[in-house]
């Protein structure tokens, strides 16, 4: 496999692992900070439940492109088992190509939704809607990259098997 792809490979898993993590850290720390102010004041924070939603979101568009980065998504192996061999490396660029396109259509779906509705201000924080929307621009983007560096990963890997005694 080439440097550059093992290389872009790792760091991306890297970047999105943290990120996925920071958010769910983000998520626990504003539920359970919500929950004990909530108790111990009689008050709750107002913004911490859409900021909480916004970063589980975020976190979750960002896991989705770490789950493919590690082939730990939902695969359907029974498919591969009825492919023959020969062609199976091909069906893993076909689904590549595949999430390719649904990440295309999530980044332009959410820039849609930030077009029509992002000027909108959310109640709790004042803050401008586009800013909560931009998690499907970003993680659409995300998932498409990933898409493109295991579509080069499948390929490599395939081209080292032929070239295999």
């Amino acid at each position: 496999m080439l440097p550059i792809v093992k290389t872009l490979h790792r760091l991306l898993v890297g970047i999105t692992g943290i990120t996925a993590g920071s958010m769910m850290a983000v998520v626990f720390a504003l539920v359970f900070a919500n929950a004990f102010w909530r108790y111990s004041a009689g008050r709750t924070i107002v913004w911490a439940e859409d900021v909480a939603i916004f970063a589980m979101i975020f976190g979750v568009m960002v896991g989705t492109a770490l789950a493919y980065l590690q082939e730990r998504h939902v695969r359907f192996t029974i498919v591969m088992d009825f492919i023959p061999r020969r062609l199976q490396p091909w069906n893993l660029i076909l689904i590549d190509f595949i999430v390719l396109l649904v990440g295309i259509g999530f980044a332009i779906s959410g820039f849609e939704f930030m077009e029509a509705r992002g000027r909108m201000r959310n109640s709790s924080t004042g803050l401008r809607m586009w800013v909560f929307q931009l998690s499907t621009v970003f993680g659409g983007s995300l998932l498409a990259l990933s898409a493109l560096i295991m579509a080069a990963r499948h390929s490599l890997d395939m081209k080292h098997e032929e070239a295999a005694p």
